[in-house]
């Protein structure tokens, strides 16, 4: 009987989910064969109802609890001790059963009739009773007794069957927000927000209820801050099907079907099996109306499948709709498919309601443009004298202008205006470099080929022409990977344009020449030849894309200098971070795309060059998100360094909004998922969303099986075995100990395949410990001997004895609690005093101290002068040093020393 009491106190303390689900169907099991006289088959059940609605399985919940009310009115006296337990379990019964369509009305209002007549018998307060009769009229659709049961309910006590401060008002907010009394609803809500809630249903019902009157009232700020909290507590929860289906409301009802989009497709699955059909049903409509809010040829992944996303919304639909006749085919009424159908036909709550730092900005940035004039195009209503010379000229004008629709106007005009057999040899190279100019931004292959036409028509005829094709094509090549070539082909025409071509072209041409030098190493003449050209006279773009070459070659030098010298050059950094404010400065000047490559580089040196600049590289970074958003330009390469940044900076809520818009643009598979993955993973492992960043961890996993299935390639495999000995660590911190040695031991096995033993040793002794955890004495006693029998291999290979010497003592400390947890007290300090013996070895004295105090815990008659260095060398106050303090004080009273005794009582209780 006391193991299985033990495995029920176990099964109490895990997280809601399938492991607990799991314990407890165990104890019931066990605890009607080998505790039928016991209350424990009553107490195991009650707390399996519970879990079942916890993890998304509310229709098992009404077996177990069907058996307790017959036990308990079978036989009320030997249950007793449990009424309030009882009753209190009774509250959840009548309004889950209203979820199920299948469940007949009359069901449901029996179940509180007895649940009323029961609290009256006790005693009770109908505080409980009234709370559940709204949810059911609410659910009816009985709006005019919902409000008088509403108001009778406020008007009866609290008393301890009541739901929990948290509870309560969550549905209080639910009832006023459904009756369109918003500011009431966050009058009631708000200050429970701002204290301290227990109950593992909150806060997050209550925020996601909110949602809408913040909304309503134009509490913005709170209805973005209550969303990224609420969803983040319920993502992984599939009990929580209902609660997700409303922030899916929130985010398609807000501009945010791209966000939503990605929430559907997350959780598109959990329709499967879902907790409830009520559940489902809101879920669908929710996710079919924001799912209609995006283009009809996006692509969703549904199963892992990707399909037209106006596809799934149809089917999601079609969904809603049915389970709502259901519904109202079991109440009577249409009031369900009423609701469905607004759900699915709803207006916009406000047009844009951006979730992020970047999104803000982007929004602001959007609302503060000034329209700007478009310049006419001369070409489009020429005068009748304009000559084709006239028309040529017009194309380069609006081309450095930056005017793409003017110029290819003006080459259409030229074309309609002279036949092809009536151009000159110098017309026919002009337009010969115009067509390679507008074609380089659909391929630079085909531009370069129209330029080396163009270049044997200019050549002889227009030797300036002729140097811009060249300069162009060798620029080109550069571009193409072709770097040597490109050098070849381009330096000396480049050159010559620097010196020679207009004013406001020259600081173009640098920054060209200057690309080509980068890209075949030629770093230090780089600033020669961008320096005397980064002046205010030249085109605005091309001097912001020159100056930002130059900062780019600068930092290139700088880098290579520091790996040369294998130090930092405080000097070259503060240097070189002044060119990137030079070159944000021009481009801020020519703004557009020049202003958020510039800002992007300059966010970059300060990340990844600049110790303690990532506040500065966070701010950079995050304004080019904003600005490239504005422009519709969106990039996930950019997202990732913003998360990087944020990450850095310690802005872990940022990170997590910017890493999911990353998660959103990058391509489905590569290196940009991996590190998205990669860094959500950390992000919400630091956030203490453990359960997110294990789904994090499983799709970097799954990317790995589509590139490497036959887990054949080294490098793949040494991430696989990274990501699972992460899987294990995180599995371990949520007590999930059965889980984490598998994953450990999966770890090991694949770092024993990589010849990676250091590793695979720290891999299965985490798995022993894990086992222990777990109670499988056996497994992790193999698994440790498994550990064991590496040391001597390692012992051959290995560079660091200190560390394998450290490794020896922390299997003895492994081996040490094992023994301890299961009562093999003698065998357990034995290992601790080798334990100790292995860690003195290597120098790790704080271990070693802490392998002594164990001893002395578990009853090892240390001798007080040992324990009396471990306590004075610890903190005072500190919890370590109280437990080593009172082994001391034993110690001295065993030693017979009592004055010394005496005294160190004292300071300890002082």
């Amino acid at each position: 009987m006391t193991d299985l009491h033990d495995l029920f106190h176990q099964a109490q303390h895990l997280p809601y989910g399938a492991a607990r689900t799991a314990t407890l169907e165990a104890v019931v099991q066990r605890a009607d064969s080998e505790a039928p006289d016991s209350t424990l088959p009553f107490e195991a059940r009650i707390e399996l109802t519970y879990a079942y609605r916890r993890s998304g399985e509310t229709l098992k919940s009404f077996v177990p609890f069907a058996w307790c009310t017959n036990a308990y009115d079978a036989e009320p006296v030997r249950y007793a001790d449990l009424t309030h337990r009882f009753l209190w379990a009774f509250k959840w019964q009548p309004g889950a059963l209203t979820t199920f369509p299948q469940v007949p009305l009359g069901q449901a209002l029996d179940v509180l009739a007895d649940m009323e007549g029961r609290y009256r018998a006790g005693g009770h307060s109908l505080f409980a009773v009234h709370q559940v009769r709204l949810r059911i009229l609410q659910h009816l659709g009985d709006d005019e007794r919902a409000a008088e049961e509403f108001r009778l309910w406020g008007l009866t006590s609290r008393d301890d069957l009541s739901d929990c401060a948290g509870c309560v008002p969550s549905a209080q907010t639910a009832y006023l927000i459904g009756a369109g009394r918003y500011e009431e609803a966050i009058r009631i809500g708000d200050p429970v927000l701002k204290g301290t809630l227990t109950c593992s249903e909150q806060p997050q019902t209550l925020l996601t209820n909110l949602l809408s009157a913040y909304v309503a009232t134009d509490r913005l700020d709170e209805a973005t801050a209550a969303h990224r909290r609420a969803y983040a507590l319920v993502r992984n929860d599939r009990g929580s099907l209902g609660d997700i289906g409303d922030h899916i409301e929130f985010l398609g009802r807000t501009g945010n079907a791209g966000h939503a989009l990605a929430v559907v497709e997350r959780h598109l699955g959990w329709l499967d099996a879902p907790d409830t059909p009520w559940a489902e049903m809101m879920f669908a409509a929710h996710s079919a109306h924001a799912l209609g809010q995006v283009p009809a040829n996006t692509v969703i992944r549904d199963h892992g499948r990707p399909r037209p996303v106006a596809d799934v919304a149809e089917e999601l639909t079609q969904r809603a709709r049915s389970i709502a006749l259901r519904f109202d085919e079991r109440n009577g009424n249409s009031h369900i498919s009423t609701k469905v159908q607004r759900a699915l036909s709803a207006e916009p709550w406000v047009e844009e309601l951006p979730l992020s730092a970047t999104a803000r900005r982007a929004a602001e940035i959007r609302r503060n443009a000034k329209p700007v004039p478009v310049e006419p195009v001369a070409v489009e209503t020429p005068a009748d004298d304009l000559t084709p010379e006239d028309v040529l000229d017009h194309f380069d004008k609006r081309w450095m202008a930056s005017d793409r629709e003017g110029a290819a106007a003006a080459v259409e005009r030229f074309e309609n205006l002279v036949d092809t057999a009536d151009r000159t040899q110098h017309q026919a190279g002009r337009l010969l470099e115009a067509h390679g100019l507008i074609a380089q931004y659909d391929g630079l292959e085909a531009a370069i080929e129209l330029w080396r036409q163009a270049l044997n028509m200019l050549d002889g005829v227009d030797e300036l022409r002729a140097l811009r094709c060249r300069a162009r094509i060798g620029s080109a090549l550069g571009y193409l990977g072709q770097f040597e070539e490109g050098l070849l082909t381009g330096e000396a025409p480049l050159r010559q344009l620097i010196a020679e071509d207009a004013q406001d072209r020259r600081a173009g041409w640098a920054g060209r020449l200057g690309v080509l030098l980068m890209q075949t190493g030629c770093l230090a003449e780089v600033e020669d030849v961008i320096a005397p050209h980064t002046t205010s006279g030249d085109d605005a773009e091309q001097l912001a894309h020159a100056t930002l070459v130059r900062a780019d070659a600068a930092l290139a030098v700088l880098e290579e200098t520091a790996n040369e010298a294998g130090a930092s050059d405080d000097d070259g950094i503060r240097r070189v971070g002044a060119l990137y404010d030079e070159a944000v400065t021009a481009a801020q000047r020519a703004g557009g795309t020049a202003e958020i490559q510039a800002l992007w580089n300059r966010g970059r040196f300060h990340l990844f060059n600049e110790s303690g600049a990532e506040e500065e590289a966070a701010d950079d970074l995050t304004e080019a998100v904003a600005q490239a958003g504005a422009l519709g330009m969106s990039n996930g390469y950019l997202s990732i360094n913003l998360l990087q940044a944020l990450l850095e900076a310690g802005r872990l809520e940022e990170a997590a909004h910017a890493g999911e818009e990353a998660d959103r643009l990058v391509p489905e598979q590569g290196g940009e998922r991996h590190t998205v993955h990669h860094l959500l993973a950390v992000v919400y492992e630091r956030l203490g969303q453990r359960e997110t960043a294990l789904e994090h961890i499983a799709s970097r996993l799954v990317l790995l099986a589509a590139e490497d299935p036959a887990e054949s390639d080294e490098v793949c495999n040494a991430d696989r075995a990274v990501l699972h000995d992460w899987r294990g660590r995180l599995l371990d911190k949520l007590d999930r100990d059965t889980e984490a040695t598998d994953a450990f031991e999966l770890a090991a096995s694949i770092f024993e395949r990589t010849g990676n033993r250091e590793q695979q040793l720290i891999a299965l002794r985490r798995a022993s410990t894990s086992a222990s955890w777990a109670d499988d004495d056996a497994r992790s006693s193999a698994l440790r001997a498994q550990a064991k029998a590496l040391l001597p291999r390692l012992a051959e290979d290995s560079a660091h004895p200190a560390y394998l010497t450290f490794q020896e003592g922390a299997l003895a400390w492994d081996g040490a609690r094992a023994a301890d947890r299961s009562g093999r007290t003698e065998e357990a300090i034995a290992l601790l005093h080798e334990a100790e013996r292995f860690y003195r070895e290597c120098g790790e004295d704080e271990n070693a101290a802490g392998a002594v105090a164990y001893r002395a815990q578990l009853g090892d008659p240390v001798p007080s002068a040992d324990l009396r260095t471990i306590f004075e060398a610890n903190e005072e106050g500190s919890q370590f040093w109280h437990n080593v303090g009172y082994q001391l004080l034993d110690a001295l009273r065993r030693e017979g020393d009592t004055t010394a005794a005496d005294e160190l009582q004292e300071r300890l209780e002082v």
